[in-house]
């Protein structure tokens, strides 16, 4: 994966070793902590090579791109961390819609986009259907991709496995509202269907960390048991 600047040229970048090794690099080594890079989708204009793009301060974009220059277009094996929406964003003051998501490395970034667009609806309904599945938490394959239409809008399909992923009567939904200029509603309607999704994000959070606080109790317990038992052994040699 490369990191290039949008005035860059492509006989200009710089390609790194793998997908992880651009998101290894918000790693906060002192705390051990991990800072995930925001990453917009769709970079405006035709000189513009990027599907994916870093931000870098207010202005600056860094598209993400393969070595040999062209636009990554999909993002594999990654899992749903959450799914927010963000209101009155920027100079615009824009509702976005941020989906964070974790690679192999666990590195975790977060992508961006305003809710009402395109690549948001689909990605909505897509996640709908993994949680229909109850596979909200299974790693997927997310591809962004541009549309034929005169302003080339962006695109989202996630798969499970080989199936594509998708709610189609959320899509038809959204897409007529947006399509007949009903824009507050879609908004607010897609916000409810993201707070709905990341509840479940948060309730099986909630579910794993009981998991794992019962799974270090009885680590204990057996482990004190083990203490006990060991000492009694000790004390019964003595006669």
């Amino acid at each position: 994966m490369t990191l290039a600047s949008t005035n860059a040229p492509p006989s200009s970048l710089t390609a790194t070793s793998s997908c992880d090794s651009v998101f290894a690099e918000f790693i906060d080594q002192e705390n051990n902590q991990t800072y995930g890079p925001l990453i917009g989708i769709g970079l405006k204009g035709p000189n513009n090579p990027g599907i994916y793009f870093e931000y870098c301060g207010e202005t600056q974009r860094k598209a993400l791109l393969n070595s040999d220059g062209t636009p990554i277009k999909i993002l594999s094996n990654v899992r749903l961390v959450d799914l927010d929406v963000k209101r009155n964003i920027g100079d615009n003051n824009s509702t976005k819609l941020n989906v964070t998501l974790s690679p192999p490395s666990k590195n975790i970034f977060t992508l961006t986009t305003t809710l009402t667009s395109y690549w948001s609806i689909y990605a909505i309904a897509a996640f709908t259907a993994l949680l229909d599945e109850g596979c909200l938490d299974c790693p997927i394959q997310l591809s962004s991709f541009r549309g034929t239409s005169k302003y080339k809008p962006m695109f989202a399909s996630i798969k499970l496995g080989n199936k594509v992923m998708k709610d189609e009567y959320l899509i038809k939904l959204f897409k007529d509202m947006k399509q007949a200029g009903e824009i507050d509603k879609c908004e607010e309607m897609l916000a409810d269907q993201v707070n709905m999704i990341r509840n479940e994000c948060n309730v099986k959070l909630l579910k794993d960390m009981e998991q794992d606080a019962k799974t270090s109790k009885l680590i204990i317990d057996i482990s004190n048991k083990n203490k006990k038992s060991l000492q009694q052994e000790g004390d019964d040699s003595n006669f």
